[in-house]
């Protein structure tokens, strides 16, 4: 049995549903319901749920800002040396939007 860890799905998750048996119950108690896994069952998790738990932990250990990257490019921007070359953003635009096109 796979289980979602840390909502890694896009699906809501899910919760025990309960047995109607009142006058007005639809279904008459036919839908299936939930019970806890039973004592020593064992977890699986998916293969992309093992990846992205892996990515998450890489991404744990970076720092959320390069502040040695954020000061270079200020003092490039305060020198007025930093050029934009825009054939190059042209090309890296085109690249990103083929990989939503496959």
């Amino acid at each position: 049995m796979v289980r979602d860890i840390n909502h890694l799905t896009s699906r809501p998750p899910t919760s025990p549903q309960t047995k109607n048996t009142g006058p007005n119950s639809e279904g008459s108690g036919n839908r299936p319901t939930e019970t806890a896994p039973a004592t020593g069952s064992k977890l699986e998790l998916s293969p992309q749920a093992n990846s992205l738990k892996a990515a998450e932990l890489q991404t744990q250990t970076l720092p959320d800002v390069d502040m040695d990257r954020v000061a270079s490019i200020k003092k490039t921007l305060e020198s007025g040396e930093y050029r934009i070359d825009s054939q190059q953003v042209a090309d890296k635009m085109l690249a990103f939007d083929e990989l939503f096109s496959r």
